[in-house]
């Protein structure tokens, strides 16, 4: 899956029903994929569907390639693995593995409300 279908499939689980075809209807052009980007940095924490926060990630999530997404590096940058991901990327940042199974949420300068969600 290319990193724009990865997020789609994601969203699509992921984020609340109320904000959930948004997000995926504007995942498909420019200008929605800025607005995602900037969300991530003050509203994108609201909007995940508490129902699949997790508290771990497993092992082979950890260890699978990724998509990470983040004003600082753009929509959708290939990634290692989620770990690399994770350690790098930093705030305001999303990190999909490229099955769309797993993400990462990490909010703005708020290490304690790191999101790990599993769809």
């Amino acid at each position: 899956m290319t990193a724009e279908e990865t997020f789609i499939q994601f969203a699509s689980k992921a984020i609340h029903k109320r904000w959930r075809d948004r997000y995926v209807s504007i995942a498909t052009t420019k200008r929605g994929k800025k607005t995602i980007l900037e969300d991530l940095w003050h509203q994108f924490e609201d909007r995940i569907d508490q129902a699949t926060i997790i508290e771990d990630l497993p092992s082979e999530a950890w260890r699978s390639p990724a998509f990470s997404y983040s004003q600082t590096n753009g929509f959708g940058r290939e990634e290692e693995s989620v770990r690399k991901a994770f350690d790098t990327v930093g705030d305001g940042s999303l990190i999909i593995d490229k099955s769309g199974k797993y993400g990462i949420y990490q909010p703005e300068d708020m290490i304690d409300n790191i999101k790990k969600i599993k769809v």
